[in-house]
């Protein structure tokens, strides 16, 4: 997670170098991590989850802060950004951010624990009980385990044991007998030793969970697996993943996951740190979109340049109307698309509209360059976290009802601080649903629905909360909550 930069008075940095000590002090007494830096690495760590590139820049920034009065950082605001920079930095998957977030609040000032609703003497007490995990057994049932871990999805037994039993085959093939059992390889569905028997025996140990007849791997059995295929997080790991992360915050827009599986399966995999960030760029498609949006902004803006990274934000609006079966061959210069929204969204050329996509039910509406353009981008003011547009779709023939689809957009920060694209079609997530339609057929494809099957429908739980369709024309009003993402997001515009 990218962390925003905290601000604070000059004279607060002897006071803000002995909470990093103490964080560091509390992490190792109190077992919340065994991965324990270096005091230099440390402070580099601590000033990141401030926002800062090292220990380093925080210092070199502070003088900038001598009008500043600000002596409360670690406040429930900032936590879990904090928090969660650390735990990516220490590298130690049995971190738990909870555990973390406490530690954080006891190295606060009285000012700070009182604004997290605890004493000035909160402190935090070290363990008096330890549970040594020595796992499953390593023979036969440790190599199920990890297959489940790396393969298997939540899944019936039956399904899982023709599939282990499979893999072991597999593995089997060009063994003699005595081979396959000094290699643990003698593993059946129904005879020798049996798939089931070692699922059973994983059951009861609590490294696997079965529940309304499916099967998955347990927490407990993934905490085992990371540990096993990591030494515990120990040193030849935590070499790697300072590597992996500083070559993965390279990658723009992209910040690490606290689900760390996928990593820890690249490097149990032999990958080094280059070839595992290699796997986790952003594909050749998504790099194609990222350059024809800029593409598209430098010759809306009449501009040589248009940074990836901005510090303002902006809205990418891409109207679009879906035809029935009975239109979908209309001519493009029988539609017209009018615009009704705040003076600063009103694109500044006309509107056209055009066929981006192979399905050719959709419509879209753009400004400028048909070659270069997908709607058209507009500068967001920064008091505006809420507007409403209305798009108007006719027929110059009256092949379909008028149409007015209108649109509430809610606007939200990222926890990604980098990312600051926002629009129907731009997210890290899923594509938001969000068409006009000029029919009931064309929303419920030609079916007969009750109202209860209607509101079931995917596009009319994607925000419509109000949908009037009469002889004459078409009213569709709906609301969108939408997070601040960037270029490489965008969705159903291209067709390259």
């Amino acid at each position: 997670m990218n962390s925003k930069t905290l601000a604070f008075s000059f004279a607060h940095l002897p006071t803000l170098k002995q909470q990093a000590f103490n964080l560091l002090d509390v992490l190792r007494l109190v077992d919340i991590t065994t991965s324990i830096p270096t005091k230099a690495r440390w402070l580099s760590i601590f000033a990141r989850a401030l926002g800062y590139k090292d220990w380093g820049t925080l210092l070199h920034t502070a003088n900038a802060y001598t009008h500043n009065s600000n002596t409360k950082i670690f406040v429930p605001e900032n936590l879990s950004s904090i928090a969660d920079s650390i735990y990516t930095s220490l590298g130690d998957a049995n971190v738990q951010i909870n555990d973390l977030i406490d530690a954080i609040i006891s190295i606060g000032t009285n000012e700070e624990k009182i604004s997290n609703d605890v004493s000035p003497e909160f402190t935090l007490i070290p363990p008096t009980t330890y549970i040594l995990e020595f796992g499953p057994k390593y023979a036969y049932e440790q190599p199920l385990l990890e297959y489940m871990w790396a393969y298997a999805r939540k899944q019936t037994v039956d399904d899982l044991v023709k599939q282990y039993a499979f893999h072991m085959k597999q593995k089997r093939a060009g063994l003699s007998k005595s081979d396959m059992k000094a290699q643990y390889l003698d593993v059946y569905p129904s005879s020798g030793v049996k798939v089931k028997d070692l699922l059973d025996s994983l059951v009861q140990g609590g490294y696997v969970d079965i529940k309304d007849e499916k099967v998955s791997i347990s927490e407990r059995g993934r905490n085992f697996i990371r540990g096993y295929l990591t030494d515990e997080f120990g040193e030849e790991w935590s070499d790697w993943w300072v590597k992996f992360t500083k070559l993965y915050s390279e990658i723009p827009f992209k910040v690490i996951s606290n689900k760390w599986d996928h990593y820890i399966k690249l490097y149990s995999l032999g990958l080094n740190p280059k070839e595992a960030v290699e796997n986790q760029y952003w594909s050749s498609f998504e790099k194609r979109i990222a350059e024809a949006f800029s593409n598209q902004a430098k010759k809306q803006f009449n501009t040589a340049e248009f940074p990836q990274h901005q510090t303002q934000r902006y809205f990418l609006f891409t109207p679009l109307l879906f035809l029935n079966n009975h239109n979908v061959g209309l001519k493009l210069n029988d539609i017209e698309l009018t615009f009704i929204g705040p003076d600063w969204a009103n694109p500044t050329e006309s509107i056209n509209v055009a066929r981006f996509v192979p399905n050719k039910h959709y419509v879209s509406g753009y400004c400028g360059d048909k070659a270069l353009s997908r709607g058209w981008l507009q500068l967001i003011p920064e008091d505006i976290a809420e507007f409403k547009v209305t798009y108007i779709w006719t027929s110059k023939k009256n092949n379909f009802k008028r149409t007015e689809h209108t649109v509430t957009y809610n606007l939200f920060d990222s926890p990604n601080s980098d990312n600051w694209l926002f629009g129907p079609r731009v997210s890290n997530e899923h594509v938001t649903n969000e068409y006009a339609f000029s029919s009931l057929n064309t929303l419920t494809d030609g079916k007969k629905l009750s109202e209860d099957e209607m509101r079931n429908l995917d596009r009319v739980k994607a925000g419509i909360h109000y949908l009037d369709i009469n002889a004459d024309r078409v009213l569709i009003d709906e609301q969108k909550n939408l997070t601040a993402s960037n270029p490489y997001s965008i969705s159903m515009l291209y067709d390259f």
